[in-house]
């Protein structure tokens, strides 16, 4: 999904932070989707980066949960590396 203006995109940004988590399911390309989390500073709460997982729609879809959670994790040991 594209966003030409700033106000559009901030509604995802709202969700995704309630959430922990973005998701996207066949955008880009028919049969391929996404799982990312953010990495935040700690500190300020400020977007540093993310971390993410693109691959087959049904094998994201079966095992979202898992790679949510596996995401997460990932992204707490960066910010703790990172001194964030």
């Amino acid at each position: 999904q594209s966003f030409l203006s700033a106000f559009p995109l901030s509604l995802p940004f709202s969700t995704i932070r309630k959430n922990g988590y973005s998701e996207e399911y066949d955008a880009l390309f028919t049969g391929v989707s996404a799982l990312a989390v953010p990495i935040f500073n700690r500190y300020h709460n400020e977007l540093f980066g993310s971390v993410s997982l693109t691959g087959m729609s049904p094998m994201i879809k079966k095992r979202r949960q898992e790679i949510i959670a596996a995401l997460q994790a990932h992204a707490r040991y960066l910010q703790d590396c990172l001194r964030f």
